[in-house]
This record gives C-alpha cells, structure tokens and sequence, in this order.
C-alpha cells in the first residue's frame, strides 16, 4: 500500500501534465487504491474474528465437558467410598470367621489326638493283659 502510495506521488511528481484535473484523478486513484486496501484488511481481520470465534466456542464446548465430567466423579466419590467400606467391612468378617474355623479345627485335632492316645494306651494295655493272660493259661 506504501508502494502504491509512493508510485502515485512520483507519478504525480513526473506528470507532465499540471492540470487541476489530472491531479484530481490521482488523488482520486490514491483514494481507490487506500479503500480497496483498507477493505482488504477489514475483511482480513473479520476472518481472523471469525477463527478466533470459533476457537473460543470449541473451548467453551471442551470446558463445559470437563465440567460435567469433573462433576459425575465427584458423585461417584461417595459412591465408592461406600463400597470401599462394604468390602472393608467384609474382609473383616472374612478374617473373624478364618480366625474362628482355625481355632475350632486346632482345637478339634488336639482332641483327636488326645483320643488316639488313649486309644493307643488302651490297645497297649489290651497286648499286655493277653500277653499276661497267655502266660498264665500256658504256666
């Protein structure tokens, strides 16, 4: 535009001709040129505008998702934090109830073992009454 502005001024500058109406007509080409740029730039910038528009509106639409998103977890928070205490609560009985078969199941061995002692004792002393009993028929 600078350019242009600069050729007018030096063909204005060179023109031979010195009438009032040839200088009219290059300002009046000056003028045309100077609105045709301007307007070049006008529409520029609006599309620029436009882009910018349309960039924001996507950052709205992207904000507004992050914040539904951001609010569904945050409801599922206490939903979780209930069902972390359900599964706490059921390891507990879990661990109660092991605790309580392992010592009902230690108790029971030690009785049966006390069992087959005497059993063991009671088989012993049956061996030796006959044994007893056969040294008594034979002597």
């Amino acid at each position: 535009m600078a350019e242009d502005f600069d050729e007018l001024t030096q063909s204005s500058d060179t023109a031979t001709d010195d009438s009032p109406t040839s200088g009219y007509r290059h300002a009046s080409l000056l003028i045309q040129k100077l609105d045709s740029a301007t307007l070049d730039k006008v529409s520029q910038l609006e599309m620029e505008r436009g882009g910018v528009e349309q960039l924001s509106g996507g950052s709205k639409d992207v904000k507004s998702a992050l914040e539904r998103n951001q609010l569904e977890l945050q409801s599922e928070v206490p939903n979780l934090k209930f069902q972390l205490k359900q599964e706490q609560e059921h390891r507990r009985n879990a661990t109660m109830m092991y605790n309580t078969t392992r010592d009902q199941l230690r108790r029971m061995e030690e009785q049966h073992q006390g069992e087959v002692q005497d059993k063991q004792k009671v088989e012993l002393t049956l061996r030796n009454l006959e044994l007893e009993m056969r040294t008594l028929v034979t002597a």
